[in-house]
């Protein structure tokens, strides 16, 4: 088993229990070679620590390979939609121009708000429905 050759037999039977705890009485040699492609190549397991501690730390490390990357990227659509909406608040007060970093600020001083939790629940809402979309398109194929 290429577990056991790349790290140790604790190892190879971790990933075996992990399988088994994923997918029941149905462990198939396809199933554990999937699993052992998903492993990054530099990670380290101690030949010495329990097959439950390897287990789990093989399942955190496969959670944390299998979540997809965070875009910190703002798209442009958004970032010209807040632009223009500063320039109405702008007109609003009176004042020549407010810099995105300001309306940054006061939108995080307006979600983390205990007393009045308005843009909390708007942007939960809004998440919501993204994950339901996001999760309706993955399900789309298979259909």
């Amino acid at each position: 088993m290429p577990v056991q050759t790349a790290f140790n037999l604790n190892a190879a039977v971790a990933v075996y229990v992990l399988v088994a705890d994923s997918v029941g009485d149905q462990v198939t040699a396809e199933r554990l070679r999937d699993i052992v492609k998903m492993l990054p190549g530099d990670l380290k397991l101690d030949q010495d620590e329990d097959v439950d501690a390897l287990a789990a730390t093989i399942k955190g490390v496969l959670v944390e390979e299998l979540q997809p990357p965070v875009s910190r990227a703002i798209p442009p659509a958004v970032t010209r939609a807040v632009d223009q909406t500063a320039i109405r608040i702008a007109d609003a007060l009176n004042r020549p121009r407010i810099p995105r970093s300001e309306v940054t600020l006061r939108l995080m001083e307006a979600f983390a708000d205990p007393k009045d939790t308005t843009v909390y629940e708007a942007v939960l809402e809004r998440m919501k429905k993204a994950d339901k979309e996001a999760k309706k398109a993955a399900r789309k194929p298979l259909e």
